[in-house]
Parts: C-alpha cells; sequence; structure tokens
C-alpha cells in the first residue's frame, strides 16, 4: 500500500492510499504533523507519523473485536507496543481504523471511500473492508510520501 499525502492544513493531513489489490479510490485523514523534541516519531496522540516505509501488522481492537492494520517501523520512531518503545520515546499501536474527522483518531490513520470537504472523510467503514481486502491480500508494507513541499521530513531518513 501507498500513502501519497497531497494536502496539509492546520489540524489535519490529508492523502491519496493506493493498492495494487485495490481498483477503489481511498481518502487518508491524518492529524497534522507535529515533531516531538525527544524521538523522530511525531508527537504522541496529536501528530501523523513520518514519511517512510512501515511494516504492517493485523491488530484486533479490545473494544469490538475489529481487526485492522497497526503500522510500524522502530528507525522512524514508530513502534507495534509500548513494550518496544526505548527510553527516548517514541509512537506505538499506530492504527489504520475507521473514522470520518481528526477527532475521531489520535495519532492514527483513518480512510473514506469519499471526501466531502477538507478535513473529513465519508464511508470510513466501507473504506476499512477495502484496506482490509489489500491486506489480507498481501498488502504488508506501507510507503507514506508526500507530494509537495510540505514534506514530513526525518532527519536520517534520506
Amino acid at each position: 500500500m501507498k500513502i501519497i499525502r497531497n494536502n496539509f492544513q492546520q489540524g489535519f493531513t490529508e492523502g491519496v492510499l493506493y493498492s495494487k489489490y485495490l481498483d477503489d479510490v481511498i481518502h487518508t485523514l491524518e492529524q497534522e504533523w507535529r515533531p516531538d523534541k525527544t524521538h523522530t516519531g511525531g508527537t504522541n496522540d496529536n501528530s501523523c507519523v513520518p514519511n517512510g516505509t512501515y511494516r504492517l501488522q493485523a491488530f484486533k481492537r479490545p473494544k469490538n473485536g475489529m481487526i485492522v492494520p497497526t503500522l510500524y517501523n522502530n528507525d522512524l520512531g514508530v513502534y507495534r507496543s509500548l513494550i518496544e518503545l526505548p527510553p527516548e520515546g517514541g509512537r506505538f499501536l499506530i492504527l489504520m481504523h475507521p473514522g470520518n474527522t481528526v477527532r475521531d483518531i489520535v495519532g492514527c490513520i483513518c480512510c473514506g471511500t469519499w471526501k466531502k470537504h477538507p478535513g473529513h472523510v465519508g464511508s470510513s467503514r466501507d473504506a476499512q473492508a477495502l484496506v482490509l481486502q489489500a491486506f489480507n491480500a498481501g498488502d504488508k508494507e506501507l510507503i507514506i510520501e508526500s507530494v509537495d513541499t510540505k514534506e514530513i521530513y526525518v532527519p536520517g531518513a534520506e
């Protein structure tokens, strides 16, 4: 899978998700980039993750039993779980799950099959089913890039 981030606003970041297993357009919504002074993963619970390549793994949400992908790349300061965090900290449990606005996510990524206006995606459960379809078909990697000069840059990740 690949997300191309293409809209950077105060409060949110938007993009488009592509997969070789999908014909549909999937719109993505994340919080805006907020760097952290102690690690490269961005501010916990208040930021999108840095651009880069992530591994995807299935995660069962305790609240409702829904299976969603979680993403991680230790070199970018994004870990699978709290127990993997180094002393300087980092991000963990970054999920791709249903949601329509940034109020529905805490540092995660939500997807929709359509976009009514900036900062809002629609039909997130339909989009989530498509994301899981691609994941279950073998898409176990997520590449995140930006299309313009608002590159979400991580020193040393060139």
